[in-house]
């Protein structure tokens, strides 16, 4: 019925959904082709799937549509007033996010009810890839440990203990770490805390690795920094 532009397999390996123009395909990997849904409003953008591999969500211009792959039957509608550029599920199959045409990420929890959605926006250009994190592969290795560790101590042996150990900082200069957080005035309140992810340190080009392939690393970092 037109261009094949989206593919994507089910968690589960048994479905493969295919967007060709207006037409939803979907095919099933032991049955073969089962359903054509021909209803959706325009060109399909984007495809995500939930978890059981039994709801389709499938992005187009004016909102995601909600299928149920063994029926066909259409769920329910996520409406916005653009086009979608990309989607994911959330692991908890929750919440489902777009990017938008319009520089901008757009949040629905699920079951969906009017006015419940979320806009963030202020990007520099479309947003073409979602990914969720979760922290269950974080905590299997370790994650946190840090954290419990230094709130069964007081702040201050928790900046002694990082000065002592000669942690310096990733930016280029290598400064000691315990000593930059020294800087800060005692009893002066309320104290904010500056999450620098500027790129600029040519020999070091790290920041945007670390916050988008371990964000919990760097939240724990944070919360330990504060603590202290």
């Amino acid at each position: 019925a037109g261009w094949v532009e989206e593919l994507s397999w089910s968690p589960s390996g048994e479905w493969l959904a295919v967007g060709a123009g207006r037409v939803v395909h979907l095919w099933h990997r032991e049955r073969g082709w089962v359903h054509r849904i021909a209803d959706h409003p325009s060109t399909v953008s984007g495809f995500a799937w939930r978890a059981d591999s039994k709801v389709l969500a499938a992005a187009a211009y004016g909102g995601v549509q909600l299928y149920d792959v063994t029926t066909a039957q259409l769920l329910g509608e996520l409406p916005w007033k653009t086009s979608m550029v990309s989607l994911a599920w959330s692991a908890d199959s929750k919440w489902v996010v777009a990017g938008t045409q319009e520089l901008a990420i757009q949040v629905w929890p699920y079951p969906f009810q009017t006015g419940q959605e979320l806009a963030m926006s202020g990007y520099a250009a479309k947003v073409r890839e979602l990914a969720w994190h979760h922290s269950g592969r974080y905590l299997a290795t370790g994650g946190y440990e840090g954290l419990r560790a230094a709130l069964a101590k007081s702040p201050s042996e928790v900046a002694d203990e990082v000065k002592n150990s000669t942690l310096l900082g990733r930016g280029g200069a290598g400064f000691p770490a315990g000593t930059k957080w020294g800087f800060t005035p005692q009893g002066v309140w309320p104290r904010y805390l500056v999450v620098n992810g500027d790129e600029s340190e040519p020999g070091t080009y790290k920041d945007r690795l670390l916050m988008e392939c371990d964000p919990h690393q760097l939240i724990e970092g944070c919360l330990i920094a504060s603590y202290a």
